[in-house]
């Protein structure tokens, strides 16, 4: 689930990087700080040193993160590698903070604002959408693994593009705006293009509904474009424009009438058709081509044609 509040920051590990006598190194490695009773605590106690120094601390959220590999003096980067699995994806987030020591100075607590490293994907639903369930959502050709940059603050050298899928079997009730991927099922993939680069193909979303009206089971897929950025939730909204169907009943009319003088009902059936319009008739026996009246006169609004 993605982190809301300092209240859900449980815990981070603390890397404070100095430079001494030309060697880089890290004046606090790794140590975990837990949170106990609204103040963030470690197990060691660190001193300022009596000497002059400029620190730069990180703040790691969370502790031993699921595919994360940490950073050592000589190599200042996060390696991660996004979990397969959407329940161990975690809302990574960094805390940075550069700090002038002078010898024998006192210190202020040390500032650390965190901030959310990776991309938010939910999907919800939009104005059309049959009742049924939502099976699965697969994303294809994500790059699924990156290094971060501490000094930098940027991801490089993506690689490893795969897929990534839920399949939360949802019931979708056919109202618009219900969330169908987020809350725990939110994915949290890292930041991205898109569109097509180099040898890579789009990053192509595709979807299994079943339609419970229809009783059939839809598979959508579509290209995405833009850019998953960094920090930021992207909400898709998806709308399926149901399929409808219109017959024309049989009356059982055993009457020869001359069509120049007689006028013959005709019942029409149709069901869950938007007063919005938008959908279209497709003839699947009968003649080749038809029309769709709209300026009818009072006794056609009746259901009776010539």
């Amino acid at each position: 689930a993605q982190i809301t509040g300092v209240a859900d920051l449980t815990g981070f590990d603390c890397y404070a990087y100095v430079n001494e006598g030309g060697k880089d190194k890290f004046y606090i490695d790794g140590e975990q700080y837990a949170r106990v009773d609204d103040v963030y605590r470690a197990d060691n106690t660190y001193y300022w040193p009596q000497r002059d120094m400029d620190f730069g601390f990180y703040a790691v959220f969370p502790s031993a993160a699921n595919g994360l590999t940490a950073p050592t003096p000589d190599y200042m980067k996060l390696q991660y590698k996004v979990p397969s699995d959407v329940a161990h994806q975690q809302d990574l987030m960094l805390a940075t903070s550069n700090v002038q020591h002078k010898a024998g100075g006192k210190h202020a607590p040390v500032p650390l604002t965190f901030k959310h490293l990776l991309s938010g994907i939910k999907i919800k639903t939009g104005k059309t959408m049959p009742a049924g369930t939502l099976k699965s959502v697969t994303f294809e050709n994500v790059y699924s693994s990156a290094e971060y940059d501490l000094a930098g603050g940027a991801w490089t050298d993506c690689g490893d593009a795969g897929s990534f899928a839920v399949a939360p079997n949802l019931a979708v009730d056919g109202s618009e705006g219900q969330e169908l991927i987020g809350g725990d099922n939110t994915l949290l993939m890292l930041p991205q293009q898109l569109a097509p680069a180099g040898s890579k193909p789009a990053v192509r979303m595709t979807i299994k509904y079943y339609d419970k009206v229809r009783k059939k089971t839809y598979s959508l897929s579509a290209d995405l474009s833009g850019e998953w950025k960094m920090g930021q939730t992207h909400t898709y909204v998806l709308s399926i424009t149901p399929e409808y169907e219109l017959y024309f009943a049989d009356n059982n009319n055993t009457h020869e009438a001359d069509a120049h003088y007689c006028i013959i009902p005709i019942h029409i059936t149709s069901s869950g058709l938007s007063r919005d319009g938008g959908w279209t008739l497709e003839i699947t026996e009968g003649p080749e081509s038809a029309s769709l009246k709209s300026d009818l006169a009072p006794y056609e609004k009746s259901g009776y044609w010539i």
